[in-house]
């Protein structure tokens, strides 16, 4: 076992505002497995043209649909060096590049729609087991895929890299379903470059974890649209700090991201959005949005929007909010004989819907069995 050896950010290091420093210190105190055996694993039954599992830092068990590879798609193994940009985690990327035994590339040819979701699950197996994991894609001009990413297991430690190239007029949905142990820790850093006339809708949906931070950079081109959703649901002395910044570099192009906290006992919901439009990104459309669901009093909201805007004729806003649960609601409820726990519940479904509603159906139902689960042990 090892010791996370790192250069922590310092106190005054705007990218890591608000994340309580000595108490992620003491998280990180304890070692880790590096190097943890490679153990058997059963995919997740879902529908997918291909499913890839990685356990314990290590590829396993993998499927593809032959037709995927008569079109040209590649999914497989790779060796290569990703660059993986941050916003503040560039000491975690160099452990990902010293440690990760699960680098996989997937490349969907010109023209391509792969209709079924491709599937990549990751599982810490053990107790205290560090992961690496790696995902270089690309997607040729015109061509339409979903990506989802499957985070699972016991309480150790996923430090994970993204990088997606979306060409010109390609569609790509790329998911992140994470249903971890709840004093597992996470490290994830998503990079998407987006080129003109390409689409992403990115949807992440996080149930587990001690602490977790997710830093996304959106590099939008010309006329492309971007949507983003967040959805955390936390518990007691749970943290989730999520990073973006939607880059508009060109002309008349959207983004728009929403950001949801459903926050219990002492929960901590961090969100911290820049939107950057260039002096050339006439027309740009950007918006960003964090909404938090306090189920209790004790919970800690923190939220720092940031736009620099060097053009005119552009449509940019923010926004934040904090509610709790409505008393006349929750009452009216009961009335109809609704215990108080299971009223609770559906309302938190409710505030969850905008964030589920993109996705696949099969996908759809699975995350809602996650995010109620969650819910009755938070």
């Amino acid at each position: 076992m090892e010791h996370i050896n790192i250069v922590w950010p310092s106190a005054s290091d705007e990218r890591w505002r608000f994340v309580n420093q000595a108490w992620l210190r003491e998280l990180f105190a304890e070692p880790f497995v590096m190097q943890a055996e490679a153990k058997a694993a059963r995919a997740l039954d879902l529908p997918a043209a291909a499913h890839w599992v990685t356990v314990n830092n290590h590829l396993g068990q993998r499927t593809i649909d032959p037709f995927l590879e008569k079109q040209g798609v590649r999914f497989e193994i790779t060796d290569g060096e990703a660059s993986f940009p941050s916003l503040g985690s560039e000491e975690w990327m160099a452990l990902t590049a010293t440690h990760s035994r699960s680098r996989v590339f997937l490349y969907i040819p010109k023209n391509v729609r792969v209709e079924r979701p491709i599937i990549l699950e990751h599982s810490i197996a053990d107790d205290s087991v560090a992961i690496f994991p790696q995902w270089t894609v690309v997607l040729d001009e015109g061509a339409e895929a979903t990506l989802v990413d499957l985070f699972l297991g016991q309480a150790g430690l996923c430090v994970s890299a993204t990088a997606c190239v979306v060409k010109e007029r390609a569609s790509l949905n790329k998911i992140t379903l994470q249903s971890f142990h709840a004093d597992c820790l996470s490290l994830a850093v998503n990079a998407f470059n987006v080129a003109p006339q390409a689409k992403l809708q990115h949807t992440h949906i996080a149930t587990g974890c001690r602490f977790l931070r997710s830093e996304n950079t959106y590099t939008i081109a010309n006329a492309a649209n971007v949507q983003a959703n967040f959805l955390n649901v936390l518990g007691e002395n749970q943290c989730t700090d999520i990073r973006t910044l939607q880059c508009h570099k060109e002309p008349k192009a959207i983004s728009n991201v929403l950001c949801k906290n459903i926050l219990n006992g002492n929960a901590h919901g961090i969100f911290n959005g820049s939107i950057d439009v260039r002096p050339e990104a006439v027309g740009t459309q950007a918006y960003q949005k964090n909404q938090n669901w306090a189920l209790s009093s004790q919970a800690k909201v923190d939220t720092m929007p940031s736009l620099e805007i060097k053009t005119n004729d552009v449509s940019c806003s923010h926004g934040a909010s904090v509610g709790s649960l409505d008393s006349e609601t929750l009452f009216y409820l009961q009335s109809r004989g609704i215990e108080p726990a299971v009223a609770a519940q559906m309302l938190a479904m409710g505030f969850a819907q905008a964030v589920l509603e993109p996705l696949p159906t099969e996908l759809k139902e699975y995350a809602r069995s996650l995010i109620e689960k969650s819910l009755l042990l938070k």
